[in-house]
C-alpha cells in the first residue's frame, strides 16, 4: 500500500493539551530527500520500507536498514537522508502534545534518544493511523492518540528487551563513569535500564557487590586520587570536578575509602 502525505486541517485545543496528536504523516522515496535542521518543534517516527536511511544526531551517525525505524526528538540538531545510490523509502509521522512531550523529555534526560527499533508489525499499525487521516479534514483524535501511544510503548518495550540482553554490569559501570562529574540520582540510573529503583538496586548489588552509591563514591575517590597526584588543582576544585559540591562530604568519603584526608594523601604521595 502506498501512503500519501497528509496534514490534518485542524487540531483541537483539547488534543494539543491532553492527547498525543499527529500533525503530518506520509511516505517518502525521493532520492533528494534530505533534512538538516538545528531545531524543529516536533517529534518524529520513521520506518524504513526499502533501502537505507542515514541519521545524524548527538554526534553519532547511524544507518537504518529495511525493517527498522527510529524515534527522534527534532528539537535537537539533526540530519537525515537516504544513502547515496540506494533506492530507499520510509513511512513517517510527526507527533506532539503534552503527553508526548513529557515522554520524550524523560527519554532525552536519561540519554535514550534517538531509539532505533525493529518491529515487523509497524507497517500495519502505521496503516491504521494513516487511514484516519487520508481524505478526512477532522480525523478521530482519540483513536489517533491511542495508536501513536501504542506505537511508542511497543518501541520502548523493544528497546528495553534489547538493553536487558546486554551486559548489565558493563553498561551500568560505563554509565556511572561517564557521569562521575555530575549528580547522579537513583531515579536516573534505574530509568536508564527501564527498571524500578528497587529492582535496579537489587540487580546492581548482585552484579557489582556494592550499592549504586557505594560504587559511585568508590569510583569518584579513585579518580580523586589520580587528580591529587597529577594535577595542580585545589581539593575544592577536585571535589567539584567529581560531582561533590560539599567539600566536607568529599573529605568524609575520601577518608572512608582511602583512609586519609585528601591533603594527607597528596602529601604522602608527593614525597614518594
Amino acid at each position: 500500500m502506498k501512503f500519501e502525505h497528509c496534514v490534518p486541517f485542524e487540531i483541537s485545543a483539547f488534543a494539543k493539551n491532553n492527547l498525543i496528536y499527529c500533525d503530518a504523516i506520509g511516505c517518502e522515496h525521493s532520492p533528494n530527500f534530505h533534512y538538516n535542521r538545528k531545531h524543529f518543534d516536533n517529534n518524529l517516527l520513521m520506518f524504513v520500507t526499502a533501502g537505507t536511511l542515514v541519521v545524524k544526531q548527538y554526534d553519532q551517525t547511524v544507518c537504518i536498514e529495511k525493517g527498522s525505524g527510529i524515534l527522534m526528538d527534532l528539537k535537537v540538531q539533526h540530519e537525515y537522508y537516504f544513502k547515496k545510490n540506494t533506492p530507499s523509502e520510509i513511512i513517517w509521522f510527526h507527533f506532539r502534545g503534552n503527553p508526548a512531550d513529557h515522554i520524550m523529555k524523560n527519554l532525552s534526560d536519561i540519554g535514550k534518544l534517538p531509539i532505533i527499533f525493529s518491529d515487523a508489525s509497524f507497517v500495519s499499525k502505521f496503516e491504521r493511523l494513516h487511514k484516519l487521516f487520508a481524505g478526512l479534514p477532522f480525523p478521530n483524535e482519540f483513536e489517533a492518540s491511542k495508536i501513536i501511544y501504542e506505537l511508542i510503548i511497543d518501541i520502548l518495550e523493544n528497546a528495553n528487551a534489547q538493553t536487558a540482553t546486554n551486559d548489565f554490569k558493563t553498561l551500568a559501570a560505563q554509565y556511572i563513569m561517564m557521569h562521575l562529574n555530575i549528580k547522579i540520582s537513583l531515579e536516573e540510573l534505574a530509568g536508564t535500564f527501564y527498571m524500578s529503583k528497587y529492582s535496579f538496586c537489587r540487580k546492581f548489588k548482585q552484579e557489582l557487590e556494592m550499592t549504586p552509591f557505594e560504587y559511585i563514591n568508590f569510583k569518584r575517590i579513585e579518580a580523586a586520587k589520580k587528580l591529587l597526584t597529577s594535577e595542580c588543582l585545589t581539593v575544592a576544585q577536585i571535589a567539584q570536578q567529581l560531582g561533590y559540591y560539599d567539600q566536607s562530604y568529599f573529605t568524609k568519603m575520601f577518608i572512608r575509602y582511602a583512609g586519609l584526608t585528601p591533603t594527607q594523601y597528596r602529601m604522602s604521595h608527593c614525597f614518594q
